[in-house]
């Protein structure tokens, strides 16, 4: 199957307007035509749609992405402070500088300290806040998966639109070594999702512990016998990043 049919099909809807335009970027490169005249002026056009264009316009997407996630986690770890009463947070995901916030200081652990100044809700206004919050980790899980598949699916069409340039018409200039380059400065991979991976394995767990109804004193934000969907999703997800990650250092 070609690249442009796979990317076609692996487009999630939300965000199709957001992926690279492979389509145009073939037009552009003139792959589907018979005249093999190539001008500085095409060569000129192509270069600035491949890296001013498509790959400024993922790149960008991603970044904005990656934060209104960790805002929307934010939100999660917020709405649940006045629940942390009494809970401690558990020694084995304490973070290197010893304390269980992640590399920004943020997450529940973080801030459960100031909800013993809240008073406690009812049983009947904690439950219903308990399952709002699970079906917004329901749906930040989803859309963080969606955006590994979204970079790695965008990483590739540049690649391989820059490819098959040097296939095509390459002989005086060779486009790659240039994409590479822009590619380090403008990343079309997500950064390092473990802290945010981390925070929400703790809301997951939290969250699940709560809900089967566990006594404070058993709990803990460490915790890591949740048995949620979303949860097995992001250890996926981390391994899905970090195989990423080692494979472009390398």
């Amino acid at each position: 199957m070609k690249f442009g049919t796979t990317l076609r099909k692996s487009i999630y809807q939300p965000w199709k307007d957001k992926y690279v335009d492979y389509d145009k970027l073939k037009k552009l490169l003139k792959d589907n035509e018979d005249d093999d005249t190539w001008t500085s002026d095409d060569e000129e056009a192509f270069v600035n749609e491949l890296a001013n264009v498509q790959l400024e316009k993922v790149h960008d997407f991603i970044v904005d992405i990656s934060q209104k996630l960790r805002d929307r986690t934010s939100a999660c770890e917020k709405k649940l402070e006045p629940l942390a009463i009494g809970v401690q947070s558990g020694d084995n995901n304490e973070g290197k500088d010893g304390d269980s916030r992640d590399s920004k200081g943020e997450g529940l652990f973080a801030q459960a300290g100031d909800a013993s100044k809240k008073p406690e809700l009812s049983e009947a206004t904690r439950q219903k806040l308990l399952k709002e919050v699970l079906r917004e980790l329901d749906s930040v899980t989803k859309e963080t998966k969606e955006l590994e598949s979204f970079s790695r699916l965008n990483f590739t069409a540049i690649i391989k639109a820059t490819k098959k340039h040097d296939k095509l018409r390459g002989v005086s200039y060779k486009l790659r070594p240039f994409i590479d380059a822009r590619i380090v400065a403008r990343p079309l991979h997500t950064e390092d999702a473990s802290p945010l991976l981390y925070r929400l394995s703790a809301l997951y767990s939290f969250v699940r512990q709560s809900l089967e109804g566990k006594s404070k004193d058993s709990m803990s934000f460490g915790e890591d016998s949740t048995s949620g969907e979303g949860f097995t999703s992001h250890k996926c997800t981390c391994r899905l990043w970090q195989s990423r990650h080692d494979t472009n250092a390398a």
